[in-house]
């Protein structure tokens, strides 16, 4: 993936209402920005199916919500056509201008401040004095999870979409701080299985990967089992594992002690 294609969190300078240009389906009237191009020079409408002369499909001019992006200051309509999987997103630099949660279209650094989840502090578990633990239970905690995957995948583009119907996540935090640090994605079906770790950049090398995961270790997968998976590790990862006994050196090989490893998807 290029620098260019990853998305961003950025967020938008200003937003206004201003008119945005539409095109009218002369068959069944839906208006859209873009409608798909047919054989012989007819345009397809995805609703009713019909194809029709561009001609005949009206001009209109509606007013939305126009965001002016943080990234490149382009104008971004909040729109169908410039929405993405957690919102809407400027199309010239992959940058979310907005983010959904409910009704609102958030600025994306909202929800990744730990006082937007109003009771993330009386629910999180003390990880030693400072760090604390969150398991993911309601839609703001994985919206949390999703925003944090998107700056992840900046560094390491195999991090997958996770689903509060097929994952359990947590996020960490110390609580003499803002912002959350990072995140865990694990499942507990046939086995207990770590599916991501995440600290962000400007907090490694601090010790809180290793008391998470440590805390982890003991509070999910103890419980349940003697051992834990762990799907595809990166290097950052494998060191980790080994660095807290959970994994061995065996000459240029990470052999699992206390874990073992699970191919992408398993």
């Amino acid at each position: 993936m290029a620098l260019g294609e990853l998305v961003q969190l950025l967020g938008r300078k200003e937003m206004r209402m201003g008119p945005v240009t539409f095109r009218r389906c002369p068959g069944c009237g839906i208006e859209g920005e873009s409608f798909i191009g047919g054989p012989g020079g007819l345009v397809h409408c995805h609703l009713c199916r019909g194809e029709f002369p561009p001609s005949e499909f009206k001009v209109v001019t509606r007013s939305r919500s126009i965001a002016v992006c943080n990234g490149c200051g382009r104008q971004v309509s909040l729109t169908p056509a410039n929405e993405g999987w957690l919102g809407y997103l400027c199309a010239h630099c992959n940058n979310y201008v907005a983010v959904h949660y409910g009704n609102h279209r958030l600025q994306p650094s909202i929800p990744l401040k730990v006082t937007w989840n109003s009771d993330a502090g009386a629910r999180a578990r003390a990880v030693g004095r400072t760090l604390r633990f969150l398991e993911c239970r309601t839609k703001k905690d994985f919206l949390v999870v999703k925003l944090l995957q998107v700056l992840a995948q900046q560094e390491h583009a195999p991090f997958r979409s996770v689903s509060s119907a097929d994952h359990k996540a947590a996020l960490f935090f110390r609580s003499d701080q803002v912002a959350y640090i990072g995140f865990l994605v694990w499942t507990e079906e046939k086995a207990v299985v770590l599916r991501q770790i995440f600290v962000k950049p400007q907090h490694r090398r601090r010790g809180y990967a290793s008391d998470v995961l440590r805390f982890w270790e003991r509070r999910r997968v103890e419980p349940l089992r003697s051992s834990f998976g762990v799907e595809s590790p990166n290097d950052r990862t494998l060191r980790l594992l080994v660095k807290l006994g959970y994994a061995r050196m065996d000459g240029e090989h990470v052999i699992g002690v206390r874990c073992f490893f699970l191919p992408s998807g398993l």
